[in-house]
C-alpha cells in the first residue's frame, strides 16, 4: 500500500510588514521505505524544497517525488528544489516558474536501474543538474525563455553487473539565450554503451541539437551560436568522433542561422568535423566502415556539401566560400583521398566520385571564379588528379576564371592527369582508359576549348 505524503507550505505576511519583508516557503520531506510518494507545490516568491527518499540501509524503490514552485509573478522569485532518491523504479518531477530558479535531482546508489528524473523550467536565469547512476535510466531537462543552463550526467555498467564502475557516460547540456534575446532551444542526448561522451552548446534561439550513440568510446560535440541552427549526429561502434560547430565569424557579426548538419558514422575509429558559418548552409557527412575521416567547412551564405565515404581510410574536405556552391564527394573502397575547395565564388558545382584504392583528387576554385562545373570520377587504384597533402599547392585541377566547365574520368590502374585553367569560357575534358596514362593540360586565356581522349 502507498503512503502519500502532501505538504502545501505557505506564509502570508500582514500588509504592515515591509521594508525588504518577503514571503517564502520552505518544505523539507524525508521518506524512508518503498512505494512511498512525495508531492510538495508552493506559490510565493521564494520557494525552497527538499525531498528525500530512502529505504532500509541504501535502496528505496518505487517512490515518486514532484515538486511545483510558482513565483506568481514569473519576473520576479527564487526557487530551490531539491532530489534525492536511492533505489530503482523511481520517479522524480520538478516544474519551476519563475526566475532565477535551481533544480537538483539525483538518482541511484550502486546498481539502480530503472529511474526517471525529469525537469521543466519556465522564465529566466534556470539552472537544472541530474545524475542517475546504473542502467535503464531516463532522464529530460526542459528550459524555456532565456539564460537556461541544463547538465545531465550518466553512469552506466550497460547491464552488466561486473562492470567496472569507473566506466562512465557522460553527458552535458547548456542553453541559454545569450544576448539574442528569448531562447526556445532544444537539446537531446541518447546514450547505449560505456565511456561515450556527448556535450551540446546552444547560446541562441530556436536551435536543435540531437546526440545518438551506440557502442563504446564515442565522442560527440556541438556548438551552435545563433539561431534556427539544426545539428543532428548519429553514431554506432566504437571510437567514433563527431564535431559540428554553427556560428558566425566576427566579420559577420557572431551570428549562424538556419543552417543544418547530419553526421551518422558506423564503424570503428571514424572523425567527423563540420563547421558552418554563416546563413543557410547545409551540410552531411556518411561513413561506413573504419579510419576514415571527413572534414566539411562552410563560410558567407547558401554552402551545400556532402560526403559519403564506404571503406576503410578514407579521407575527405569541402571548404567552401562565397554563395550557392555545391559540392558531393562519394569514396568507396580504401584509402582514398579527395580536396576541393571554393574561394569568393559563386553558382560553383564540385563532384567527386572515386572507387576503389588509393585514388588522389584534389580541385581548387581560386577567388573571382564564378559558374563553374566540375566533374571528377576515378575508377580502380592508383589513380591522381593532383597530390596529397591538400595544402602542397599541386592540384590537379587549379581555375581562375569565370563560366569554366572541366571534365575529369580516369578508369583503370596508376593514371596521372592535371589541368591548369586560368581564364574566362574555358571547356577542358581528360577521359582515360586503361594503365599509366599521363595527360596534362594547361589552359590561359578566353573561349578555349581542350580535349584529351586516351584507351585503352
Amino acid at each position: 500500500m502507498k503512503h502519500l505524503f502532501t505538504l502545501l507550505a505557505a506564509v502570508v505576511l500582514p500588509a504592515g510588514m515591509l521594508f525588504g519583508q518577503v514571503s517564502g516557503n520552505t518544505a523539507t520531506q524525508t521518506q524512508d521505505g518503498n512505494d512511498n510518494d512525495a508531492i510538495s507545490t508552493q506559490q510565493s516568491s521564494y520557494n525552497t524544497s527538499i525531498q528525500v527518499q530512502d529505504g532500509e540501509g541504501v535502496w528505496g524503490n518505487n517512490n515518486t517525488a514532484s515538486i511545483l514552485q510558482d513565483a506568481v509573478k514569473p519576473w520576479k522569485g527564487y526557487n530551490l528544489a531539491e532530489q534525492y532518491q536511492h533505489g530503482e523504479d523511481n520517479t522524480a518531477d520538478i516544474k519551476q516558474w519563475g526566475q532565477k530558479n535551481e533544480a537538483y535531482q539525483q538518482q541511484g546508489v550502486g546498481w539502480a536501474k530503472h529511474n526517471d528524473a525529469q525537469i521543466d523550467q519556465r522564465n529566466y536565469m534556470n539552472s537544472a543538474v541530474q545524475n542517475q547512476r546504473w542502467d535503464n535510466n531516463f532522464a529530460k531537462s526542459t528550459q524555456k525563455d532565456g539564460y537556461n543552463v541544463s547538465v545531465q550526467t550518466q553512469i552506466s555498467g550497460l547491464h552488466t553487473a561486473n562492470a567496472d564502475p569507473s566506466v562512465l557516460n557522460s553527458a552535458v547540456i547548456y542553453q541559454e539565450a545569450g544576448p539574442y534575446g528569448t531562447a526556445h532551444n532544444e537539446a537531446y542526448q541518447t546514450q547505449l554503451g560505456l565511456s561515450n561522451t556527448a556535450e551540446a552548446t546552444q547560446v541562441g534561439q530556436n536551435n536543435m541539437a540531437e546526440q545518438y550513440q551506440v557502442g563504446n568510446g564515442n565522442d560527440a560535440m556541438i556548438n551552435q551560436l545563433g539561431a534556427g541552427n539544426q545539428a543532428y549526429q548519429i553514431q554506432f561502434g566504437n571510437d567514433n568522433v563527431a564535431e559540428a560547430s554553427q556560428s558566425a565569424a566576427a566579420w559577420q557579426g557572431g551570428l549562424g542561422m538556419d543552417n543544418y548538419s547530419l553526421q551518422h558514422q558506423l564503424g570503428e575509429n571514424n572523425f567527423a568535423r563540420v563547421m558552418q558559418s554563416g546563413k543557410n548552409h547545409t551540410a552531411k557527412q556518411f561513413q561506413i566502415g573504419n579510419s576514415n575521416k571527413a572534414y566539411i567547412s562552410q563560410y558567407n551564405n547558401d554552402n551545400f556539401a556532402d560526403i559519403k565515404q564506404k571503406g576503410n581510410g578514407n579521407w575527405a574536405m569541402s571548404q567552401q566560400a562565397g554563395s550557392f556552391n555545391e559540392t558531393n564527394m562519394k569514396q568507396k573502397g580504401k584509402m582514398n583521398y579527395a580536396f576541393a575547395r571554393v574561394v569568393n565564388g559563386k553558382l560553383n558545382m564540385i563532384d567527386v566520385m572515386q572507387k576503389g584504392n588509393g585514388n588522389i583528387s584534389t580541385t581548387f576554385l581560386a577567388a573571382g571564379s564564378d559558374e563553374n562545373d566540375i566533374d571528377v570520377s576515378q575508377k580502380g587504384k592508383g589513380n591522381t588528379s593532383g597530390s596529397k597533402p591538400y595544402y602542397s599547392d599541386d592540384y590537379g585541377i587549379y581555375v581562375d576564371g569565370d563560366l569554366n566547365t572541366v571534365g575529369l574520368d580516369q578508369h583503370g590502374k596508376y593514371n596521372d592527369s592535371s589541368q591548369y585553367i586560368v581564364g574566362d569560357s574555358n571547356t577542358a575534358t581528360v577521359t582515360q582508359y586503361g594503365m599509366s596514362n599521363i595527360a596534362t593540360q594547361t589552359v590561359m586565356g578566353n573561349g578555349n576549348n581542350a580535349t584529351i581522349y586516351q584507351q585503352p
